[in-house]
């Protein structure tokens, strides 16, 4: 399994790859996509601290300004992989919900397909079905209609 280290690519190199792996992201099981998403960004940079209000989806910053900025503590990158999955050729009609939880002592965004019906942990990558989701403390949670979305 080779693992992408994002911080060794300039910034055309890190929109490029991100632009190849949204137009090659295949329609997986959550569990697969969780292990595809786990191998791609394993080695992603992640600021300590709070880059983005979870609480504020409407001020989220778009991904190309999470990019530019470099806004990815634990809650931006759970809204940097919700971008990718839903900017993605293969998810793009999807209806999806976001999750924002405290389980285990730690926050985290679990992002929820909808229309698949299956969630991602985003600091786990574990994924499921919506079926089976324990979330733990659900501390705010967000519709479709909530959450910005973007064209390619």
């Amino acid at each position: 399994m080779t693992h992408t280290d994002w911080t060794q690519l300039d910034f055309e190199d890190f929109m490029a790859l991100w632009r190849k792996m949204r137009v090659d992201l295949p329609v997986l099981s959550a569990e697969e996509l969780g292990s595809h998403l786990r191998e791609k960004f394993a080695r992603f940079p992640i600021e300590t601290g709070k880059t983005l209000d979870p609480y504020s989806p409407s001020n989220w910053p778009s991904p190309w300004e999470q990019i530019t900025d470099s806004l990815f503590c634990s809650c931006g990158l759970g809204v940097f992989l919700y971008y990718t999955i839903s900017l993605s050729d293969s998810y793009a009609d999807d209806d999806f919900g976001i999750y924002y939880v405290e389980k285990e002592g730690y926050d985290r965004i679990v992002i929820v397909n909808n229309t698949h019906g299956w969630f991602i942990d985003t600091l786990t990558y574990d994924g499921g079905t919506v079926s089976d989701l324990q979330v733990g403390k659900i501390l705010a949670s967000y519709s479709s209609q909530d959450l910005p979305r973007y064209n390619n």
